[in-house]
């Protein structure tokens, strides 16, 4: 492969996302840019909407970065400066990320000759018409990649795309990142400024604040929780527009003194260290990073089973798996790991660890992510 390689003129890659925003598909496109053999291939990444909390980060890397300043999806000329963006540009593969990205990207490449690949992030958790203008267009598109293979097997059941057009490549997380260990004295540090006792058993759930991630039912299970224990903390890292209704729940369940919304983070690694157990409570996923990262920590991990997660937990073997919309079942299953011999729990973790280090390695999938461009080229 390198030596091919070599003889082969760099590859252009555009890459165009709905938005600078925090989220699993940004922090994948941010990976796979960052980790991209640049000998090989020159990136620009193009923004729909306006500058958003990781627009510094992508701007630091050596790539050229614009934004269409999108700001109503009545904005038809959006399009046009698209299209006019592309031509200067001129890439050999355009390569979308999110819905509207998506879209445009599909529409605008009948005026060109590069080729198009779409990441889907989701389960098309989109509502019928997105779905149909997906479906429609699908045909603009060369390849669609999708991150697990319940959504490839949505897109073929609901004749969205064609088998032979969609390939999985999963998310992936960098292995070392997770394993190093925190210092005792760093660890009892970060749990004193967050104002955790030594003897409280912390939990901790990652992700954008918002209704697919399923806080509420994540709030109600605390509660149901607070009755039978209450040495416990709940972290929950992200922000997002449902901020206020999420403090409003809160208060409402009065579990206040258990639960601290540290907002946006970018010390997840080490809030991992600090926690005994990781959760996810979310309605729909696709393959979330989030989830990966506490794998490759050794965390225990109790997740809905939505979207991709049940490809990647084993029930009781590298964490633990219940269905969504099921508080009660939650806070049950909370006690039960917190009864539960430390080295079973030891056992979970490693098997997660094991499972990220054969499947899940950041290293492998952009390998993958390479093969794909230049056999496009």
């Amino acid at each position: 492969m390198k030596n091919n390689r070599t003889k082969l003129k760099k590859i252009k890659i555009c890459f165009l996302i709905n938005c600078f925003s925090l989220g699993g598909a940004q922090t994948f496109l941010y990976n796979l840019i960052k980790n991209l053999d640049k000998k090989h291939f020159t990136v620009t990444v193009i923004s729909i909407k306006k500058e958003g909390p990781l627009y510094k980060k992508f701007k630091k890397m050596p790539i050229t970065v614009y934004s269409l300043n999108v700001n109503s999806k009545m904005d038809l000329l959006s399009i046009f400066r698209l299209y006019k963006l592309l031509k200067i540009i001129s890439p050999d593969i355009l390569h979308t990320h999110l819905f509207y990205a998506h879209l445009m990207g599909r529409l605008v490449s009948i005026c060109f000759e590069f080729k198009t690949i779409n990441t889907i992030h989701n389960t098309l958790h989109y509502g019928k018409i997105k779905k149909f203008l997906i479906k429609i267009t699908d045909f603009l598109t060369d390849l669609n990649i999708v991150i697990c293979h319940k959504i490839k097997n949505i897109m073929i059941d609901e004749k969205i795309s064609r088998n032979d057009k969609i390939i999985v490549i999963s998310n992936g997380v960098d292995l070392k990142q997770f394993r190093t260990k925190l210092l005792k004295k760093e660890k009892e540090k970060l749990m004193k400024k967050l104002n955790i006792k030594r003897y409280d058993k912390v939990l901790l759930t990652v992700g954008r604040l918002e209704k697919p991630k399923g806080y509420q039912n994540l709030l109600k299970s605390v509660a149901l929780l607070k009755k039978h224990y209450n040495n416990f903390i709940l972290l929950i890292a992200g922000e997002g527009k449902d901020r206020e209704i999420i403090e409003k729940q809160i208060e409402t369940h009065n579990i206040k003194n258990n639960v601290k919304l540290l907002g946006q983070r970018d010390d997840v690694d080490q809030l991992l260290k600090i926690s005994d157990l990781f959760v996810m409570s979310s309605l729909w996923e696709g393959l979330p990073i989030a989830l990966l990262e506490a794998m490759a920590s050794g965390s225990v991990i109790i997740s809905t089973a939505v979207g991709g997660i049940s490809e990647v937990i084993k029930n009781y073997d590298n964490g633990i798996l219940i269905q969504p919309n099921s508080p009660k079942k939650m806070a049950e299953t909370f006690l039960e790991v917190f009864k539960k011999d430390s080295p079973e729990l030891i056992k979970m973790g490693k098997n997660a660890q094991k499972t990220i280090e054969n499947y899940y390695q950041l290293k492998d999938k952009i390998f993958e992510y390479e093969k794909i461009y230049l056999s496009l080229r």
